[in-house]
C-alpha cells in the first residue's frame, strides 16, 4: 500500500508540474503578445516619423526653389544672390534628417525588443524538450 500513495504522489507531482510548466508557457504567450503589440506601436510611430520626415524633405526641394529666397535674400544676404537658396533649403534638410534619425532608432528599437521575446520562447522550448527527453528516458 505505501508504494501505491507514493506513486499517486509522484503521478499528482508530475501532473503539478505539467500544470506550471502549461501556465508558464501561456504566460510568456501573453507577455510576447503584449511586447510585440508595443513594438507594433512603436513601428506605426516611427513610420510616421519617416513619413513626416520624407514630407519635410520635399517641402526643402521646393522652398529652397521657390520664392522665398528671392524675395527675402536681398535683405538678409545682400547682394548675394545663392546664400538665400542654400539657407532655407539646409534648415528644411536638418529637419529631414533630424526626424529621419528619430524614425530610423524608433523601427531598430521596435526589433529589437521583439528579439528578446523570440530568444525567451526559444529558450522555453528547449526547456520543454529536455523535460519531456527525461521523462522518456525514465520510463
Amino acid at each position: 500500500m505505501p508504494e501505491r500513495s507514493g506513486d499517486e504522489s509522484v503521478i499528482a507531482m508530475a501532473r503539478e508540474i505539467a500544470d506550471d510548466a502549461i501556465r508558464m508557457i501561456r504566460a510568456d504567450i501573453e507577455l510576447a503578445r503584449k511586447e510585440l503589440k508595443a513594438a507594433m506601436g512603436r513601428l506605426l510611430v516611427s513610420i510616421a516619423l519617416l513619413t513626416v520626415s520624407a514630407f519635410f524633405l520635399l517641402i526643402a526641394v521646393v522652398e529652397a526653389l521657390g520664392a522665398v529666397p528671392v524675395t527675402y535674400g536681398p535683405r538678409l544676404f545682400g547682394t548675394n544672390s545663392w546664400l538665400p537658396w542654400l539657407a532655407l533649403g539646409g534648415v528644411f534638410l536638418i529637419l529631414a534628417v533630424l526626424l529621419g534619425v528619430l524614425g530610423a532608432f524608433g523601427i531598430k528599437r521596435a526589433f529589437g525588443n521583439s528579439k528578446s521575446v523570440i530568444d525567451s520562447i526559444k529558450e522555453d522550448v528547449q526547456w520543454a524538450r529536455r523535460l519531456t527527453r527525461r521523462g522518456k528516458s525514465v520510463s
